[in-house]
């Protein structure tokens, strides 16, 4: 086991975070960090504020050595290869890290007798429904990655007291430092005025990353178990986010294109209809938290880029990375 130290120790117990470098999990830390210890668990060292566990989590004897000596409360578990395309295109990744990476930390806190808090996804539903999802209607993925994620949600719901967090598509601005989201990419492409077809037929429920770090550590943090659905009552598709972007950078609308063509040959199919109840999540937060609106986090992410005056040509040739969803 190689650790790194990032933050001073704390009297609570720590709290260790799988994928803690990626665009949610760097949230987590950041606000985990400021009250208790945290260790982050992955290949490579984590984010700043967090000791590093460095493993690999397909590999069971890696994770059990990491975290042999180790003493922690809880483990977050929001690692995952989550760009739907590329499961569909490499489905045997796609289940040894979603499934098998996710077995052995179930293993783990199993014989430790500790919390598991499993970050899933909206795309556990087909998007059929008429109506908004529950925390009891069946899974039906069509997809890889949600089918990936639903078996994953089996694994994970057979250990007690653990937690199933499900999540809608995440936004938030993100740094020059960090791969470019779709809402940070989006403002880029308006800034620079050009011109981009947007996807006008998926519905979905977009949430802050912020936002979801908070609601996650709520509820991680209390007796809750099961499933939750962690998601805003406002829907919206990414042709509406990048009309509302436009109009809070005082871009023209001209530069915000529907989308018309299918999806190519090979690309996972998207469910159009992702809307999913939130009434379970908020009654047991009671009041400690509410959902901003989609608007205002708008606003918000279009002043602190307007704010950065970053040079308009930045990573925009870096679209290989953009998280898809």
């Amino acid at each position: 086991m190689e650790t790194e130290k990032r933050g001073r120790g704390r009297s609570r117990e720590p709290v260790v975070v799988t994928g803690a470098s990626g665009f949610l999990g760097t949230k987590l830390v950041e606000r985990l960090a400021a009250r208790e210890p945290v260790y982050s668990l992955s290949r490579r060292p984590g984010s700043l504020g967090s000791e590093s566990l460095v493993a690999d989590l397909t590999k069971g004897e890696e994770v059990v050595r990491a975290l042999k000596t180790v003493s922690f409360s809880c483990c977050i578990h929001a690692a995952a290869l989550a760009d739907p395309d590329l499961c569909e295109k490499s489905p045997e990744s796609a289940w040894r890290i979603n499934v098998e990476g996710t077995r052995n930390l179930v293993e783990i806190c199993r014989a430790r007798r500790r919390k598991l808090v499993f970050l899933s996804t909206d795309y556990v539903f087909d998007g059929r429904k008429n109506g908004l999802y529950t925390e009891e209607d069946p899974v039906c993925p069509v997809q890889v990655y949600g089918e990936t994620k639903a078996a994953a949600e089996r694994l994970v719901l057979e250990l007690p007291d653990s937690l199933v967090v499900r999540l809608p598509f995440l936004f938030g601005y993100t740094a020059p430092a960090e791969k470019p989201d779709f809402v940070t990419d989006t403002a880029r492409r308006l800034w620079m005025g050009q011109p981009h077809a947007y996807d006008h037929r998926q519905l979905r429920t977009p949430l802050l990353r912020e936002e979801a770090a908070e609601a996650i550590l709520l509820l991680a943090g209390s007796p809750s178990s099961g499933i939750y659905h962690l998601v805003p009552s406002e829907s919206a598709t990414k042709y509406e986010l990048a009309r509302a972007l436009a109009q809070c950078l005082g871009k023209p609308m001209e530069l915000v294109l529907e989308k018309t063509a299918e999806a190519q040959p090979g690309c996972a199919r998207r469910p159009m209809s992702m809307r999913l109840s939130n009434d379970k999540f908020l009654q047991a937060v009671s009041g400690r938290f509410r959902f901003r609106p989609i608007r205002d986090a708008i606003v918000q992410i279009a002043e602190r880029f307007r704010s950065t005056k970053e040079s308009p040509g930045d990573r925009l040739d870096s679209r290989q990375a953009q998280p898809k969803t």
